[in-house]
């Protein structure tokens, strides 16, 4: 019994393995509660992957290494699908069993998808491959193979990773109007997800902690009605976009998203000249490269492990002052080709959206949006916000601002579901998530 209970505890702490072990662990180590074992000193330890610890009842904790472990996929992970409805899906891990030679990997559908299983040498405790999956949501299972007896494969231990999937992945980029209104909507499909946003209340008026990439953690969740990451602080209407592009599509859909209230292109531009504004944005926001930092973020972090098929863009309305106006042209080219410099894909697609206004300034700003959509190859026609259609008081506020709560997320879901058709997703080149072609076996 004694032992069966320290493989209780073990099985516990190995659930809530995550990625970081401290040097020492002790009774002041930050420790979560668990029902295992009545000891007020066990809460929550953060590990290393392949490590787990186990209570002494003497005052200090053991560190155990997990002999089986799946690094990647994550949990709720979305890879971007090809035009053939195929990916590549990228499976490492550890092994410490030194008897153990080969791994099982498998794909078991859980929405959509079809079985898929391979074998994986296990070499220096390290075992990797990839699996070539169609678009669905998966269970990837991976097992010890311990040998074969009589013509029977003889498993040994099994750990899996759940709702990983293959479908579209997209970037939410613009001013307000695609950051939303305080009126939001949570997704109902399970396929629509993104990565979490993490906040920092250390910095004013910036709501995710994105000067360190490489604390950006590669967790992802159901969208909900709060943040859709790595920097919106709220769902808007795109929780219900993503279900209308699962159930169209009957793949899974991950949202990015780096739209910034009050932004402008020409702030973007300065972002990447590294050139300050000149004046007060927010308070000096521009320091922390804001508002272009979560472009950043997504393409260096999160893309390269995920794919991309395009970026929604909504921007011009903050750039009709006679400082920004001018310029906006050469500084939308401009930030087009540095973000794709980033994505290392030159053929990232653009949605670019006519603004709302039927002000003089506002009508130069959509000519020049008319010149980027002739001009800029890979480039497309977003939603169109240009009166008369969109002069509606159940959706405009007073001050003309077009979003208004239910009324409001409505209509702008209504424009961007019927702004990007089926077709984009069969004609348009996507980024795909980087995978190692040695790996790219059947």
């Amino acid at each position: 019994m004694k032992y069966f209970l320290q493989l209780l505890l073990l099985f516990s702490y190995c659930l809530h393995a995550q990625d970081v072990i401290p040097d020492t662990i002790s009774r002041s180590s930050v420790l979560n509660p668990t029902s295992l074992k009545r000891d007020s000193a066990i809460r929550y330890i953060q590990l290393k992957p392949g490590f787990s610890v186990s209570a002494t009842g003497a005052g200090s904790y053991q560190t155990v290494i997990i002999p089986l472990y799946i690094e990647w996929p994550k949990p709720g992970q979305i890879i971007q699908r090809d035009n053939t409805n195929n990916a590549w899906l990228y499976v490492k891990g550890k092994c410490t069993d030194s008897s153990v030679g080969q791994i099982e990997a498998k794909a078991v559908p859980v929405q959509g998808g079809t079985t898929k299983t391979k074998v994986l040498n296990v070499v220096n405790g390290i075992y990797e491959g990839a699996l070539q999956l169609i678009g669905g949501d998966y269970r990837i299972e991976v097992r010890e193979i311990k040998g074969v007896v009589a013509g029977n494969i003889i498993y040994g231990r099994l750990q899996s990773v759940e709702r990983v999937g293959v479908g579209e992945v997209l970037l939410i980029w613009g001013h307000s109007f695609m950051g939303g209104d305080t009126y939001s909507e949570p997704a109902n499909d399970p396929r629509v997800r993104t990565v979490v946003t993490l906040r920092n209340p250390l910095i004013p008026n910036e709501p995710s902690r994105l000067q360190d990439f490489s604390i950006l953690p590669y967790k992802y969740q159901q969208i909900g009605l709060g943040d859709i990451g790595p920097f919106a602080g709220r769902s808007w209407m795109w929780a219900a976009f993503g279900d209308t592009l699962a159930q169209r599509l009957n793949v899974p859909i991950l949202l990015y998203s780096a739209a910034f209230g009050g932004s402008a292109v020409w702030h973007n531009d300065k972002n990447i000249k590294n050139e300050p504004f000149g004046f007060d944005w927010f308070g000096y926001l521009d320091q922390y490269r804001m508002p272009y930092r979560p472009v950043e973020a997504t393409f260096e972090r999160y893309t390269p492990v995920s794919g991309i098929r395009g970026i929604l863009s909504g921007h011009g309305g903050n750039d009709r002052s006679p400082m920004f106006a001018p310029t906006f042209y050469n500084n939308f080219v401009n930030v087009i080709n540095n973000t794709r410099t980033l994505a290392q894909h030159p053929q990232l697609s653009y949605f670019i959206s006519y603004e709302s206004s039927n002000s003089i300034e506002l009508q130069f700003i959509n000519n020049e949006i008319s010149n980027l959509l002739n001009n800029v190859p890979h480039t497309l026609q977003g939603i169109d916000l240009r009166p008369p259609s969109t002069d509606n008081p159940l959706w405009r506020k007073p001050d003309g601002h077009f979003l208004d709560n239910t009324a409001g997320h409505h209509k702008y879901l209504e424009y961007w579901v019927n702004a990007v058709p089926n077709s984009f997703f069969t004609t348009s080149t996507p980024k795909m998530a980087n995978v190692p072609e040695v790996l790219k076996t059947p």
